[in-house]
């Protein structure tokens, strides 16, 4: 391998890429701090190795995951009330079954 090449860090890409996703479907919490844990491991590894970049995409990746873990707490949290109801009010339509 050259000795002037970088390569780019598997977990910095991983973390951007589980970041990104992690805004596709709603109650998402778990992707959101996969891809803060990965963007963490890339920056950590990317700073022992001067041979691997990436430390943008680690980045990028982290402040994704958070946005999305708070943003599906937030939204969990402000919806409650109405999935609580919502679950009331099936459960009283349901027929009891023996």
């Amino acid at each position: 391998m050259d000795e002037g090449k970088k390569i780019i860090n598997e977990f910095a890409i991983a973390s951007l890429i589980v970041g990104i996703f992690s805004f596709i479907r709603i109650f998402n919490v778990e992707k959101g701090l996969i891809a803060v844990a990965f963007g963490i491991l890339a920056l950590k590894r990317i700073k022992e190795n001067s041979q691997l970049q990436g430390k943008n995409f680690a980045i990028a990746g982290i402040i994704l995951g958070i946005v999305s873990a708070i943003a599906t707490i937030v939204i969990t949290i402000k919806f409650m009330p109405q999935l609580r109801q919502m679950q009331q009010q099936m459960m009283q339509q349901q027929p009891m079954v023996r």
